[in-house]
């Protein structure tokens, strides 16, 4: 309430005789005064500290109003006051929409009294005000699902420990047996499996090749028969074919020198005798792929591969004939089978046996190794 002004009171008085009342009315109206008075610090100008001190030792209280049913913060608006408008609000807890005597809040004061300072300071602190509230009301949303999130979360655990408790009774006695029996087993085998771990593995290209590829033509004596069988038929057919055709194709060999082009035809008939004994044969072992290319490769190749199959069991051993391969982890040759389709033989020479894995064109030989 902004109170009543009771200095007009004394002269409307139809009791003027009674000494007594005009005196306690008098009294009354300068103590409104003087109240009125304590506002002059704000009105005049006073420094912020000497308005702090009037309101510590109690000469000025913020529930007082002035003259105009004004509030200290009204008077802070009015008089653009911002460091005294933001004491009141922040340190001593004012409200900004409290209103006066014409039910004005403290900002229509402000624009009232075209207070720029002030007014700027309440629009500001009121958007901080709804900002605030509104951030800190969703926080403690956002903090009521996070802790009802874990109470869930703290349940579903707990179930799954029970879960987990009741189905352990249960199945007790076959998960002892199971563990016994665990227990029995590594005691017999224990030893085995863990010498199954130092076992060493061959890492030869040999054996790389078998298990990349599957490859499995073994040196051994009972896959050696079958192999050695078909083979020689491979090879003879090749040989008689390479004999027939001997004076309708002539297949230049860049690489070869030329005495060895003028007794091409004294060892095409040689190969055919010296060939279809089983025994040259038992220095090389051939994949099943090779195998394939004597039964189904083109019979000019065919003749090509027999002549180099026989330089290598005369022991020739040049360029053309023995050329290591890099970059493979074993040591890998490669023949020239000829120049002009770049088709190379790709072998190996092990226990003194030649096998021959591959023949394969040129570009696709990085791709064997």
């Amino acid at each position: 309430s902004a109170g009543i002004d009771i200095q007009r009171i004394g002269e409307n008085l139809l009791y003027s005789e009674q000494s007594d009342f005009k005196t306690e009315v008098a009294s009354l109206q300068q103590k409104q005064l003087t109240d009125w008075s304590r506002f002059d610090i704000v009105k005049k100008g006073g420094s912020l500290a000497d308005i702090k001190n009037a309101i510590r030792d109690g000469s000025l209280t913020v529930n007082l109003r002035d003259r105009g049913g004004l509030l200290l913060t009204h008077l802070s608006a009015a008089y653009d006051r911002v460091d005294l408008l933001n004491w009141l609000v922040v340190s001593e807890g004012m409200d900004l929409n409290a209103l006066d005597a014409q039910q004005r809040t403290t900002l229509e004061v402000a624009k009232a009294s075209k207070a720029s300072l002030t007014t700027k300071w309440i629009v500001e602190w009121k958007a901080k005000t709804i900002i605030g509230t509104f951030l800190r009301r969703n926080y403690y949303h956002a903090m009521h699902r996070r802790r009802l999130q874990q109470s869930n979360n703290a349940a579903t655990l707990i179930q799954s420990a029970f879960r987990a408790y009741v189905t352990r009774k249960i199945y007790v006695n076959v998960l002892v047996r199971r563990l016994e029996e665990s227990h029995q087993f590594t005691n017999i085998w224990g030893r085995v499996i863990s010498s199954i771990g130092s076992v060493s593995t061959s890492t030869c290209w040999t054996d790389i090749r078998e298990k990349l590829i599957d490859i499995k033509v073994g040196l051994d004596d009972e896959m050696l028969n079958d192999t050695d069988q078909r083979l020689s038929r491979a090879t003879k057919e090749a040989v008689q074919e390479e004999c027939i055709k001997r004076d309708d194709e002539n297949v230049p060999d860049e690489s070869i020198d030329s005495e060895e082009l003028a007794s091409h035809d004294v060892f095409s008939n040689e190969a055919a005798r010296q060939l279809d004994d089983r025994n040259q044969w038992l220095s090389f072992h051939m994949t099943s792929h090779v195998v394939k290319f004597l039964q189904q490769g083109d019979k000019k190749y065919r003749s090509f591969f027999v002549r180099r199959m026989r330089q290598l069991a005369s022991g020739e051993r040049s360029r053309i004939l023995q050329k290591p391969l890099k970059g493979s982890k074993g040591l890998i040759y490669e023949t020239y089978l000829e120049q002009r389709s770049g088709h190379r033989i790709l072998w190996t020479e092990e226990s003194g046996r030649l096998v021959m894995w591959y023949i394969a064109k040129h570009k696709q030989v990085s791709r064997l190794m």
